[in-house]
This record gives C-alpha cells, sequence and structure tokens, in this order.
C-alpha cells in the first residue's frame, strides 16, 4: 500500500525508533523459559511415575511448533521488523511478507497443542465423567477454532501471492484481517479463561482444609498471567497497519511470543511439585494432607478406603462405609493430585 505524506513525515520523525531489542529479549529469555519447564516437567513425570503421558506429548508438540513461531519471529526482526518501515531495504519485502504469513500460521498450533496439554492434563488428574464431558466439549470448541484461524491466516488473500506481489493483489479477493485479528483474538483469550477456571469448582469442592484448598487453586491458576498477556496481545492485534507494518504490527509480534512461551511454562507449573520435593523436601501441605497423612481423607488408592481420624489416635478401618459416587470421584481426584501433580 502506497504511503501518504503523513505517513511518511511520521516514520521521519520516529526514523530512530527501535523495538528490535524488546523483540530480540522476549525471543532469547521466553523460548528457553520454555525449554526448561518442558524439561523438568518431563524429567518430574519420569521420577515418579516412570512413563509419559498424553498431555506431555502435547507439550512436546506445542513446544516444537513454539520454536518454529519464535524462529519465524526472529527471522522477520532481522528483515525489519521494530523499525520503520521507510528502513526496510526493499529486497527484503517479499521475503518478510512471506515469514511474517508462516509465524501467523506456525501461532495457531503452537496454541492449541498447549491448551489441549492442559485440557489432557484435567482429564487424566479429576475422573469425573461429567467433568471429562465438559473437557471434550471445549476441546472440540478450541480445536474448530483453531482451524478456522489457521484458515482465516492461510487464506486472508486469494490466491495466497496477493499477499506479496502487487499485481496479484489488484484482482485478489482478501477478507477485512483486522476485524478477523480482533474476533479471534477475542475468542483466544476467553477460552484462556474457560481454561483457567473449569478445575476451580472441583478443587474447591475438595475434603481438604482451606490452606490446602487455596495453595491449590493458585497453583493451577498460574494461567491469570497468560489470560492477562492474550488481552493486552488482542489490543496490539487489533491496530495491525500496512503502510508501517514493521513498527505497527511488531508489539502484537512481541506479545505473541511471551504469549506463546508464558503458556507453556504455566501448562508445566502444576506438575512439578514432585520434582521441587525431591529437591527441597516435603512441604508442610503434603506432609499433612497431600500425601496420606492426618487430613481426615479417604484414600482411595486401594479398593477398601482408610479414613484417618480427625483425632490425635491412630487410624481406623471402615470396611462397610457407603461412598456416594461423587465421594468416590472426590477421592480418585484428591489421590491423582496427590500423586501426579501436587
Amino acid at each position: 500500500m502506497p504511503l501518504s505524506a503523513a505517513d511518511i513525515q511520521y516514520q521521519q520523525e520516529h526514523i530512530h525508533d527501535n523495538l528490535q531489542p524488546n523483540i530480540y529479549a522476549a525471543c532469547f529469555i521466553c523460548l528457553p523459559a520454555a525449554f526448561i519447564a518442558v524439561g523438568l516437567r518431563l524429567f518430574s513425570r519420569r521420577m515418579t511415575v516412570g512413563r509419559y503421558g498424553k498431555d506431555d506429548l502435547a507439550i512436546l508438540l506445542a513446544l516444537l511448533c513454539t520454536s518454529g513461531f519464535v524462529a519465524t519471529c526472529i527471522w522477520v526482526t532481522v528483515l525489519g521488523m521494530g523499525r520503520m518501515a521507510i528502513l526496510m531495504n526493499p529486497a527484503h519485502q517479499v521475503e518478510f511478507v512471506k515469514v511474517t504469513l508462516a509465524a501467523q500460521i506456525l501461532y495457531n498450533p503452537s496454541i492449541f497443542f498447549t491448551k489441549i496439554s492442559i485440557l489432557l492434563m484435567y482429564g487424566r488428574i479429576f475422573p469425573s465423567h461429567t467433568f471429562h464431558k465438559i473437557l471434550w466439549g471445549v476441546g472440540a470448541f478450541i480445536l474448530a477454532y483453531s482451524i478456522t484461524s489457521s484458515m482465516v491466516n492461510l487464506l486472508q488473500c486469494v490466491p495466497i501471492s496477493a499477499n506479496w506481489d502487487p499485481e496479484v493483489a489488484a484482482t485478489a479477493k482478501c477478507v477485512d484481517f483486522g476485524a478477523e485479528l480482533i474476533v479471534l483474538s477475542t475468542i483466544n483469550a476467553v477460552t484462556d479463561f474457560v481454561l483457567l477456571v473449569l478445575p476451580m469448582p472441583i478443587l474447591w469442592q475438595l475434603h481438604v482444609s482451606l490452606h490446602k484448598k487455596i495453595r491449590l487453586m493458585v497453583m493451577f491458576g498460574l494461567g491469570t498471567a497468560v489470560v492477562v498477556i492474550s488481552i493486552i496481545r488482542a489490543n496490539y492485534v487489533s491496530t495491525i497497519s500496512f503502510t508501517n507494518g514493521t513498527w505497527v504490527n511488531s508489539f502484537g509480534a512481541m506479545w505473541s511470543v511471551v504469549e506463546t512461551c508464558l503458556a507453556i511454562v504455566s501448562a508445566c507449573v502444576p506438575t512439578l511439585r514432585p520434582l521441587y520435593e525431591k529437591v527441597f523436601g516435603k512441604t508442610g501441605d503434603t506432609q499433612a494432607g497431600l500425601s496420606g497423612g492426618k487430613s481426615g481423607y479417604a484414600d482411595a488408592s486401594k479398593g477398601s478406603y482408610k479414613m484417618q481420624s480427625f483425632g490425635p489416635k491412630s487410624t481406623r478401618n471402615i470396611t462397610s462405609l457407603s461412598v456416594t459416587n461423587y465421594k468416590e470421584e472426590d477421592a480418585r481426584s484428591f489421590t491423582r493430585l496427590r500423586d501426579n501433580v501436587a
């Protein structure tokens, strides 16, 4: 798109503005953090249960896609992202657009696999059939959203070459990409919030002390930061520019890097407590309740339930206890939290 006199004047007045160090910092700090989080997660899982789950595979796929996404962000920054458009070498313009398109496409599976990993982790921990149905519904929606986002990014202009070929663009059909980004980024932030609150009712209903409930909810609630980042990103991607895209769009790119990497870290944190206890020793919560201490909670790891007495004396076996389905699910959730996460 040709630059107007006002565009040229603005860019000349801000010719020394440079966001490239910020983009590089986001890439070279956040991506290693994601690698470390996944590495610790896998080590913790291997150490505690000796095998990996589907959620671990999903987070590995998320890390792979995120690595590709961050690599494309570094690439476009080398080509001129983070500076005024008038500074871009004309010989790099086509390459810049193509790599930007690749980054947009890689962003979607990065977020998708991270969210699916979280859903699979929830399914592994919480045995409620009703909750599993909810997880399937949310997962189906996220899948549909991810496919739609990928198609919108890929086919924002038809033919695709219209994105970088002005002659083809003259007769091409293009969507209002700015409006599409607003809608898609808003849905993305909403799904982040849904994933955050999904386990909270179950955690709140666990038969443990209020302090332990809060500890668990805080651990699972670290995704709040991702929700905030998603909202910030949605604000920036809604202000895309076709005349000074190397500068205006760089804010959205930078926050997208932070979002994808932080989402992976947040998805891994709940799985790291066993490793933390291995290194630093068990916490008071674990010794008192989350590892089968005197918590007044049923042990669901065996065929019969062994109820810990609230008194200071020894425990008593309850062999003829009528336990409702809800309590059984509650007990299994507690055991899985204890063994696999908490």
